[in-house]
């Protein structure tokens, strides 16, 4: 398969900006993310305060990953709750 050099810039510069933020930890996956499965986390995660958000898009884009690494992180946050 052939990279495009546009998208290999372009998660380069997201895992940077990610190693900077609260949700650093996705860099510590075992599973090579997407800029834009990150960008589905991060929107899923600030949409949890106003009620949620649905994950939706093309076939095939990582829609599985995305739910699970919000599960991840919030399963832990509802336990500590608890």
């Amino acid at each position: 398969m052939e990279h495009n050099l546009f998208l290999q810039r372009f998660s380069k510069y997201k895992k940077l900006e990610l190693d900077s933020s609260p949700f650093h930890f996705l860099l510590n996956t075992h599973i090579e993310l997407n800029p834009h499965q990150i960008n589905a986390f991060c929107a899923a995660i600030d949409a949890l305060k106003t009620g949620g958000i649905v994950l939706a898009d093309e076939v095939g884009l990582g829609k599985t990953i995305e739910a699970a690494l919000v599960l991840c992180m919030t399963c832990p946050l509802n336990l500590a709750l608890k």
